[in-house]
């Protein structure tokens, strides 16, 4: 029983289509970048299957032609038939050659195998030619030469009126197919230690069936050819395998094909697979350099941290010893300040007091009792004069500031006893808001200025009002002491070589923690005695 014409119609068509998708999906995936040696040898195989599926499907347009009352078969078709058949044998064998040798560098000899494999075809196929060409009656015994075409139609199809087709079919089987389904049967094997080495178990298995494909393909399309008179295709041929198993052998040969595609491109997964370890080591690698870069942001930190904490600590000290060295410098400003208070006060009282007493003295062996009672008088009111300097000293020298104890503090505890001592009306002014962002130098050195200030109020001033003002705009710090009093010229004042009512000094402790320094007087107009330290020095002030 033979098959019907449209039953091998199909078979065909499912045999190109087959090799087809697998040499179209092959090239589509080919074009990925990979490290995998079995990426360089794919386009060989991709052309493979693209050739051989037009192989396939042209013999299926022969068969449809075949069909009609004629029988005739166009020459041309076949023709270019056997030009793909040896083309995609070539590629086929290419394939296997290149991947073996990329796998094994001792198959780099292999390199010549396909050049050899198609001249030798060229040669092989019109060698039988030369003796004798098969006819039409000689292939009586075949019956059906491909179990597709009948009785004339199948002469015409083998022997082609003594063209030379039938014999470069057969010898392109033989010569370049054959070897061609054997090295890639090799070559996929070979990619099974490889893939398992790799931890690709699945992808091993897809190559060792794609192996196992191919090497059945080899003897079925290889060894089963169409009917020759030279053996062995006289003996293996499409005609003698069909008595023996009842079923045409481009069958088997499309369930091969549909294995082989189905296989081969399963092996391409291999390249996902690659590319998804590839982002997952990028992914680790940019993980590990985070952890990295992080790690350098914390020792970085840290490191900055123990320098930040080593800097605080050496300002500290620094700040301890200046803070010291200050306090020795107060002390000693403030012993020559109370020097020159005692030469200044004491000392011309006590001259004056000693001068007095010899005047007394003579006025008293003189009998002078109204003068002498004016004398006494005038150095009571210098002893009086001298014990309130003496008391405002004291009190000047009990009250300080330190880091515990602000300026605000301690004029706060000043004023009350500076207004109940002198019995001046004296107020403190000071903006709740303000905050002062002194050193304790700079804080030191306002206090002796408005102590100063205060001084030179109750000993010169003649002042009923006096007022301490403690104000803050726009950044500026401004202490100022204000009276009601007479006033003076204070051009003549700073002409003056001796007295200047402690000026000097109040200017050079202002100059010292970077203040400015004013007196805005005139006689009859009360006085006014300012300091103004800028914002910057305002953040800290000085020492």
């Amino acid at each position: 029983m033979n098959p019907t014409p449209v039953f091998l119609i199909f078979v065909f068509f499912v045999y190109g289509l087959a090799f087809f998708v697998m040499g179209l999906a092959i090239a589509l995936e080919s074009r990925r970048a990979s490290a995998l040696t079995l990426r360089s040898s794919l386009p060989f195989l991709a052309l493979f299957g693209l050739l051989h599926s037009a192989v396939e499907w042209m013999d299926m347009f022969s068969l449809i032609m075949a069909q009609d009352q004629t029988g005739d078969v166009d020459l041309s078709l076949r023709q270019i038939r056997i030009l793909f058949l040896a083309a995609s044998s070539v590629f086929l064998v290419l394939f296997g050659t290149r991947l073996l040798a990329a796998t094994n560098k001792k198959y780099r000899s292999l390199r010549f195998v396909p050049a050899v494999l198609f001249g030798g075809w060229l040669v092989s196929f019109v060698i039988p030619h030369l003796s004798w060409i098969p006819t039409a009656d000689a292939l009586s015994f075949a019956g059906v030469c491909v179990q597709c075409h009948r009785g004339d139609a199948a002469a015409t199809y083998v022997t082609m009126q003594g063209d030379w087709i039938v014999s470069a079919d057969v010898w392109a089987r033989y010569v370049l197919f054959l070897p061609g389904s054997i090295l890639a049967s090799f070559a996929m094997f070979s990619q099974g230690p490889l893939f398992r080495s790799l931890g690709f178990k699945r992808v091993e298995s897809y190559c060792t069936w794609a192996g196992v494909a191919f090497g059945a393909n080899a003897f079925v399309s290889g060894l089963i050819v169409p009917p020759a008179p030279y053996f062995p295709a006289s003996v293996l041929n499409y005609a003698s395998f069909f008595s023996w198993f009842l079923v045409p052998p481009q069958v088997v040969t499309a369930l091969l094909s549909i294995v082989i595609a189905y296989y081969m491109v399963r092996t391409l997964s291999v390249f996902e697979i690659e590319r998804l370890q590839q982002v997952q080591m990028a992914n680790r690698d940019r993980f590990a350099a985070q952890q990295q870069a992080l790690e350098s942001q914390r020792a970085a930190r840290a490191q900055l941290e123990e320098w930040n904490r080593r800097l605080e600590e050496t300002v500290e000290q620094r700040t301890k010893e200046v803070e010291v060295r200050n306090r020795e410098l107060a002390i000693l400003e403030e012993r020559d300040r109370l020097a020159s208070e005692m030469h200044d006060s004491l000392g011309q009282v006590l001259g004056y007091l000693g001068l007095k007493i010899l005047e007394v003295q003579k006025q008293v062996g003189n009998i002078r009792t109204e003068q002498a009672m004016i004398s006494l008088n005038q150095m009571a009111k210098a002893v009086e004069d001298a014990c309130a300097d003496v008391r405002e000293s004291i009190l000047c020298l009990k009250t300080t500031v330190s880091s515990e104890r602000s300026l605000v503090s301690a004029l706060r505890e000043y004023v009350p006893k500076y207004r109940e001592q002198s019995g001046l009306r004296c107020e403190l002014v000071v903006d709740e808001s303000v905050e002062l962002r002194l050193s304790t130098l700079a804080e030191a050195q306002l206090l002796r200025i408005v102590q100063e200030a205060l001084t030179n109020v109750r000993k010169h001033a003649q002042a009923a009002n006096v007022r301490v003002v403690v104000d803050q705009r726009d950044g500026e710090t401004m202490v100022s002491v204000e009276d009601d009093g007479h006033g003076f010229d204070l051009d003549q004042v700073m002409r003056r070589k001796g007295h200047r009512f402690g000026l000097s000094i109040m200017s050079e402790r202002a100059e010292e923690i970077g203040g400015a320094f004013s007196v805005d007087t005139a006689p009859g107009q009360g006085t006014r005695i300012s300091v103004r330290l800028s914002p910057i020095m305002n953040g800290g002030g000085v020492g």
